[in-house]
């Protein structure tokens, strides 16, 4: 019942009398009651419905009340999920505005979790057009609170109109909107809620976007909260919102795109494209999803002002509110692009509709006539198609047909081999390659239902789908990022290896294929937080290596294989840098049996180029290792004994991905042991050095996740060194850029967890500089602001770690840092 009176107090006459009409339907008793409630309020004040209000959360707050170090003023709104005031901190004489959550929400574990989301929102964004956050807490009583920068201002459609404001003017102002908004998105921060009340302009024309209360993070994926609910309302107000929310459509960025198109239209031309004064919620909603837009220049008056539209302004209004998100303008950056492109005289980008996009709509009007034709065309294709198989089946036919077999045989190995392989080090060929192996997965599975008892086949079909799911969502190295399809591919490799090898255990072919296989799933499967099984895995894939190695008469191939396979056991078992079970002994033991087993080998062998690979990786894992005991002089020696092979790999294949990549590595891990020993000038080096490598690849191949990963920790390890040096703003910045790579990683592969433990991490070094700030700001304000940003990123990462543990046990590192959030987050509430 409160929240329809707040609700409702919230919209004008007409619009609250169709707002209660629809919500109370079935239910004329609670009509009534709430339209007496309303009436009582009619002609009273805002404080006398402050006060009432306030009644109804028992215990609620009053003004002159001190809220932390705030006193209250006065109420400057409030609605169904809390009342923001004026309040002012005494000690250093700031007026802020303090949002409170309402009392009945901490009944609601998702009312509170968007009230803390919105902290978290605040919290990241310092933008010169947003309202920025300053302080957040809890009262006495239990109840959360925001305090955040007060803004003086009027709503920007009444500030223009009041001012009689140019065009032009008004498009200035409309760019500042723009330029929060794409802030915010790079921040991966959709607002949901773009309407002129949540934009104030102040005095000196500054644009200051407010209310942040029901936004998305696009890492955290859509939630219901901007969708239609059970008994036909929107959370959002129903005149701003996109049809794809209007249809309970993930929310994305593109929603803002729209929700800024209306904003356009109405600073434009005064009006609202679907507003109507007959128009009930429902049949509103029902024209924002189905209605086109009138053009600005058709609904403007007068008719100078209209001709003003007419032409590049509508065509920019209308890009921006198209009914599918992906005929808008691609960003807020391209329509702002647009505007200032309007403002200077030259072409816009925007085009109305293209001869394709109405040849699509003509087939959607007409789809029975078309389907007939296409009907037709497809009954003649398939009697081709039945007519040549029939003479393929022929027994006059039957030797054509089987080497039309081995043909498509050949093409297939050459395709998922040959090829394949070729591109491999060529950056920006991961699309190139999945389409290779899918596509001769294709032809390979195809033959198989021809003769499903050729083994030799069944494995080229096994070895398909394991270069398939590298190139899907291998964690280990270049992918697309979906390491649900890839652990499927896998899976699906192993299945057909175990039944090769179970039927001819002497068929080496096939158990080198099931090794592989073993491989990729333990990868696979402690990425995404399966420890145990990635280790149960590692061990199976060793397994099979050693009995191939006692075959092998060469032992060279063997001696590589094993050893491979020994750093993944290492890794899973006790590596600090990657998804662990904590047993660093046991990785130290098989990163030094790995070692043995190369340096044992012949010496001309270790001229191979991947055999020189593997040497560089052994050092480089045992570096790691002596590192995180703290053994940091021995480190560095196993670390540059690593640089100086890769860094003579690299001359050899300056375009090799792999190569790169490697070396990249090596320089970020002795940027850590450097910095761990005093050396802070030698480890800036190596961490540019490596930095500049990621970079490079990153932008040569913007598509591969593992790329955004490697970048995202080599941004952490630059952090550390220049913290180190004092450059706390610039370390920030770093873990800024990690934080947002991470978050755009778990927007596609939300399983992935060394992109969760990577977040986590950036989160808490942040709250650690942050806390630093803190203690050596003169500022009290500024003091304050740094300890709340602590704090909000301390709370993050615990709930990051938290759901990390919910996955498996977490590593002794894991386990340190989620105690250190706790104790900083208790300590935080007690200020």
């Amino acid at each position: 019942m409160r929240d329809l009176v707040d609700i409702a107090l919230d919209l004008d006459a007409d619009a609250r009398t169709a707002f209660l009409r629809d919500a109370c339907a079935d239910d004329p008793e609670a009509l009534r009651e709430v339209q007496a409630l309303l009436a009582s309020f009619e002609g009273a004040s805002t404080d006398r419905v402050s006060a009432r209000l306030t009644r109804v959360d028992a215990g609620a707050v009053a003004i002159g009340d001190r809220i932390g170090p705030y006193v209250l003023r006065r109420e400057i709104g409030s609605g169904g999920m809390g009342v923001v005031y004026e309040a002012t901190r005494e000690d250093v004489a700031k007026t802020v505005a303090l949002k409170l959550v309402r009392y009945g929400w901490l009944a609601s574990p998702d009312h509170l979790r968007r009230f803390r989301l919105e902290q978290r929102v605040l919290a990241r964004l310092e933008h010169p057009n947003i309202a920025r956050l300053l302080d957040v807490g809890v009262t006495d009583a239990g109840l959360p609170y925001l305090a955040m920068e007060y803004v003086a201002g009027e709503p920007i459609d009444r500030y223009c109109d009041a001012r009689g404001l140019t065009i032009e003017q008004r498009l200035a102002l409309f760019v500042q909107v723009c330029d929060a908004v794409q802030y915010a998105h790079r921040h991966l921060v959709v607002h949901r809620d773009l309407k002129p009340s949540n934009i104030l302009v102040t005095a000196t024309d500054a644009v200051k976007l407010l209310d942040f209360g029901i936004a998305t993070l696009l890492e955290e994926g859509s939630d219901a909260d901007g969708r239609i609910t059970g008994t036909g309302l929107v959370v959002l107000t129903p005149e701003y919102a996109s049809p794809e929310q209007v249809r309970g459509d993930p929310v994305t960025m593109a929603s803002d795109v729209y929700a800024l198109g209306l904003l356009l239209y109405e600073l434009l031309t005064g009006s609202r494209p679907f507003r109507r004064p007959s128009r009930s919620t429902p049949e509103l909603l029902l024209a924002v999803r189905d209605e086109e837009p009138a053009l600005p220049s058709r609904v403007a008056k007068p008719a100078r002002l209209a001709r003003r539209l007419a032409g590049d302004l509508d065509t920019i209004v209308l890009q921006a509110l198209r009914k599918e998100p992906e005929r808008r303008y691609q960003s807020v950056q391209a329509l702002r692009e647009d505007v200032d492109r309007y403002l200077s005289g030259r072409p816009v980008r925007a085009r109305g509709d293209s001869l394709g996009y109405r040849s699509r709509k003509f087939v959607r009007r007409h789809t029975a006539a078309v389907a007939a034709v296409v009907l037709v065309v497809l009954a003649l294709a398939g009697g081709v198609v039945t007519t040549t198989v029939q003479a393929r089946r022929a027994d006059a036919e039957r030797a054509v047909a089987e080497e039309r077999f081995r043909d498509m045989r050949a093409l297939a190995g050459a395709l998922v081999s040959d090829v394949y392989d070729a591109i491999h080090d060529l950056p920006g060929t991961l699309p190139v390659r999945a389409t290779l192996a899918g596509r001769a997965l294709e032809h390979l599975q195809r033959l198989e239902r021809e003769t499903s008892d050729d083994p030799v086949l069944r494995r080229e079909i096994a070895e398909a789908y394991l270069k398939l799911g590298h190139v899907q969502g291998s964690p280990t190295g270049a992918n697309l990022g979906d390491l649900g399809a890839a652990r499927e591919s896998f899976r699906r490799a192993l299945a057909l290896a175990r039944s090769l090898v179970a039927a001819d255990s002497t068929d080496a072919a096939s158990r080198r294929t099931l090794a592989l296989a073993h491989e990729a799933m333990s990868d696979a499967d402690a990425w995404r937080g399966d420890l145990p099984q990635g280790v149960s895995h590692a061990r199976a894939a060793v397994d099979q290596w050693r009995v191939l190695a006692a075959a092998d008469t060469s032992r060279v191939r063997a001696r590589y294989a094993v050893a491979m396979s020994r750093v993944k056991l290492g890794d899973f078992l006790g590596n600090p840098n990657l998804p662990n079970v904590g047993d660093r002994a046991g990785a130290t033991a098989q990163y030094r049996e790995g070692l043995a087993l190369m340096h044992a080998a012949p010496p001309d062998s270790l001229a191979e180029w991947s055999t020189r690979r593997l040497l560089a990786l052994l050092h480089e894992r045992l570096g790691a290792m002596l590192a995180a005991d703290g053994r940091h002089a021995a480190a560095i020696a196993e670390l540059e004994q690593a640089l100086a092979i890769r860094d003579g790999l690299v001359k050899e294949r300056a375009a090799s991905v792999d190569a790169r990549r490697d070396l990249a590595v090596v320089h970020q891990l002795l940027c850590e042991a450097q910095l761990a020993g005093g050396d802070d000038t030698g480890a800036l080096a190596r961490c540019e050095r490596g930095l500049a490598l990621y970079e490079s690849l990153r932008a040569a191949d913007p598509r591969n996740a593992q790329s955004a990963r490697d970048l995202a920790l080599g941004l952490q390890s630059m952090h550390k060194v220049l913290a180190a040096r004092g450059a706390l703003a610039e370390a920030l910045a770093q873990l800024d850029r990690s934080a947002e790579l991470s978050r755009a990683l778990l927007r596609s592969q939300r399983d992935n967890v060394p992109a969760r433990r990577d977040l986590a991490h950036a989160l808490l070094f942040a709250s650690r500089v942050h806390a630093t700030l803190a203690a050596r700001s003169t500022d009290a304000a500024g003091a304050s602001a740094h300890r709340a940003r602590a704090a909000v990123s301390y709370a993050e990462a615990e709930g990051v770690l938290g759901e990390l543990r919910a996955r498996g046990p977490l590593s002794r590192e894991d386990s340190t840092l989620l105690a250190e959030t706790r104790v900083k987050l208790a300590a935080a509430h007690r200020r």
